[in-house]
């Protein structure tokens, strides 16, 4: 009897550690899909988070755009346009001065240039454009 009793303990031993061998190694398998899995979200919010900030940048550069557009086409271009005034302010009966014309082009010129920047600028403009009429307002 000793000697079934000693093979019964060794084979109880065995699958008891090979038991125990096989829980530690599932363990180990579900806790290593486990961090990859973490891994993989983190990977995922991290590139969630840099694309909130590229669009809040983004947005916040077209509000700029937007803000500097309106100003140049707002007040830079009054002031142009109250020198132009000026410019072509002539007394009752008098002439123009011809030394004077080079500066009104020059202006006028300046005008436009103004306020293409402040179209250009102004990217609400563009939603509401067809690429067909950006493209011919532009040849204009």
């Amino acid at each position: 009897m000793n000697d079934i009793d000693l093979v019964l303990g060794i084979i109880v031993g065995t699958l008891l550690l090979v038991l125990l061998m096989g829980t530690v190694l599932l363990l180990m398998v579900r806790n290593s899909s486990r961090r990859q899995r973490h891994r993989a979200e983190l990977a995922e919010l991290g590139l969630r988070h840099a694309r909130e900030v590229m669009g809040a940048e983004r947005e916040a550069v077209r509000q700029t755009l937007q803000e500097v557009g309106a100003e140049l086409h707002d007040n830079v271009s009054q002031l142009l346009m109250v020198i132009h005034m000026g410019l072509n302010w002539l007394p009752e009966g008098e002439k123009p001065l011809p030394r004077l014309d080079a500066s009104r082009e020059a202006l006028a010129e300046c005008i436009k240039e103004v306020r293409r920047l402040g179209h250009t600028l102004n990217t609400d403009l563009w939603e509401d454009r067809t690429l067909e009429t950006a493209l011919k307002d532009l040849a204009d």
